[in-house]
């Protein structure tokens, strides 16, 4: 997975989230993606965008285990749980139990220079 925020607004809400996952000898990329959130205020799913912003599934989150693809519209309407949850996402990023992990938190930078991949982690904040 693959999530990049704004380097002037680290506590802001993600700038592209991805999904790398394998399948057979490839790696096939799902993105962009969103967050989805039902009307409950469950789990979020994760949403890639497709060819032409067509919505042919959607990442599954199950604690402990990885991202399951599920192939098939979101268990309800798409554009009023894309803005539940990023209105969650603002709350969430607000809230006084993220604010010391945004000054003490890490990131990790992973790139590639050819073939070569290279990982760096560092202090998200000085």
């Amino acid at each position: 997975m693959y999530i990049a925020f704004d380097v002037d607004d680290a506590a802001g809400p993600p700038v592209a989230t991805c999904i790398f996952r394998k399948q057979g000898d490839e790696a096939v990329v799902h993105g962009p993606c969103r967050l989805w959130s039902p009307v409950n205020d469950g789990r979020a799913l994760l949403v890639p965008t497709g060819r032409e912003g067509v919505h042919d599934g959607y990442f599954a989150f199950r604690p402990g285990r990885q991202l399951k693809l599920v192939i098939g519209p979101v268990p309800g309407d798409l554009e009023a749980g894309l803005r539940r949850a990023a209105t969650r996402m603002q709350r969430l990023l607000a809230s006084e139990a993220l604010r010391h992990v945004h000054r003490e938190g890490y990131m990790s930078c992973i790139r590639n220079e050819d073939q070569e991949l290279f990982a760096e982690t560092t202090r998200a904040v000085a």
